[in-house]
């Protein structure tokens, strides 16, 4: 691990918003303390899970499974690269539905294609 990933670390999980990130294949490749807070599951119970997986099963007001259903937030922001807000419900490790506000933003390799 770089100095300035493990910097980054540290930084994301000294705050208490959940914050994770997901590559374009919407897998888990980063959770911190503030996810597992609010949500009971650690950083191993979620890395590596993709969303369709349906580990946190992110559902709207209707009930409707996000990750499986025609309009997914995180989706929409891999495919179109604009930043999203979304009022969700997520399962908390303990069973009950948790209210939070999503907020979905690209995060884009500075490297030009094919040089990462």
């Amino acid at each position: 691990m770089t100095a300035d990933r493990h910097f980054y670390e540290r930084l994301l999980d000294g705050i208490s918003d959940g914050v994770y990130f997901m590559d374009h294949d919407r897998v888990i490749r980063y959770w911190n303390r503030g996810a597992e807070r609010i949500t009971g599951f650690k950083k191993d119970d979620v890395i590596g899970t993709a969303c369709r997986d349906n580990v946190l099963m992110h559902v709207d007001d209707a009930g409707t499974c996000l990750c499986l259903a025609e309009y997914c937030p995180a989706l929409a922001t891999i495919m179109d690269g604009q930043e999203r807000e979304a009022e969700v419900y997520l399962h908390h490790k303990e069973g009950y539905r948790l209210p939070v506000l999503a907020r979905i933003s690209p995060i884009r390799d500075d490297a030009p294609p094919g040089r990462s």
